[in-house]
């Protein structure tokens, strides 16, 4: 080794062995989470949140997915536009009924399904918009939202869907609609309150069965319910989105059978008699709440090409 690479191998050695007394800069990060505007399980196709409506002045009925990027680091403009491309791409709509990928243009702002944008939304966001082809038929449809291909500029990566009050670190989700009007079936709920000093026990819970739409006349409905195997007394009382009971207190972890049967709403595949079998494992604070939604049309939507 000469004299001269020496002494530039002495000084990296030098260098390498020394402690700095300055913090390191932060790393600049970039946050991203895509919010589906649109309500799961929603039939008659009706945008009813008034907290959308009223605040964002979101067009309605719609199929639409707001961006929000947060984080130290400027995203370049190429960026911006690979990230545009990769949420044309990603967001499509399939009719359940022939598994195919519904014709339309995804535009940036926000759209009705017709196409009219609202302007003063897009003053206050950024969001994407399926604009079908041609006018929908009455039935169910999946908008699915894959925006994995902004992975590559975010430090996270978050989704949330409007109805379910939940952020995921996930980069798909599933939206399900019925256009035209068909009462549903489509959740169970849990709600219970616990004693603090005895936090695995509940105090008192309500369970009950969610619809898709309000409905006047509940028919024949009724609803059972056994915990941990054991019958368990339901007075059932309704109102109109909504039918559940009371039960007694039980633990956390309990396994839960709900059995569903009405001859005026029926479950999305078109059953009147609905079996959910799952153990009460809450995810909230406060008033917990648990919603057991059945997997339908994900698949199918998975698929469509």
């Amino acid at each position: 080794m000469t004299a001269s690479l020496r002494s530039v191998a002495a000084l990296a050695t030098l260098v390498v062995g020394c402690t700095s007394t300055v913090s390191p800069p932060l790393p600049m990060t970039v946050d991203i989470t895509a919010t589906v505007l649109t309500r799961d399980f929603q039939t008659a196709f009706e945008l009813d949140d008034p907290r959308l409506t009223d605040v964002r002045e979101i067009p309605a009925p719609h199929f639409i997915v707001q961006r929000e990027v947060d984080g130290g680091r400027l995203l370049s403009r190429a960026d911006l536009r690979a990230m545009d491309t990769a949420a044309f791409e990603g967001i499509t709509l399939v009719d359940v009924a022939s598994g195919s990928r519904v014709q339309g243009d995804v535009v940036v702002g926000f759209a009705d399904w017709t196409g009219t944008h609202s302007v003063a939304a897009e003053a206050r966001a950024y969001a994407y918009s399926f604009v079908p082809a041609s006018p929908l038929a009455d039935g169910w449809y999946v908008l699915r939202v894959d925006v994995s291909g902004w992975r590559p500029f975010a430090s996270s990566l978050r989704m949330a869907v409007a109805s379910e009050h939940l952020v995921r670190d996930t980069d798909i989700a599933h939206v399900r609609i019925h256009v035209g009007a068909l009462p549903t079936f489509w959740a169970t709920y849990v709600s219970c309150t616990s004693n603090p000093a005895q936090p695995t026990i509940n105090t008192a819970c309500e369970l009950g069965a969610l619809l898709t739409e309000s409905i006047l006349d509940w028919g024949a409905t009724t609803l059972e319910v056994r915990v941990d195997g054991s019958a368990t007394a339901c007075v059932v009382g309704s109102d109109d989105r909504s039918i559940g009971c009371r039960l007694a207190p039980f633990q956390i972890g309990a396994i839960l059978d709900v059995h569903f049967v009405s001859d005026v709403v029926t479950a999305p595949d078109g059953a009147h008699d609905v079996t959910q079998h799952f153990a009460f494992e809450p995810t909230g604070t406060g008033g917990e709440y648990v919603y057991v939604a059945p997997d339908f049309g994900i698949a199918i939507s998975d698929g469509a090409r």
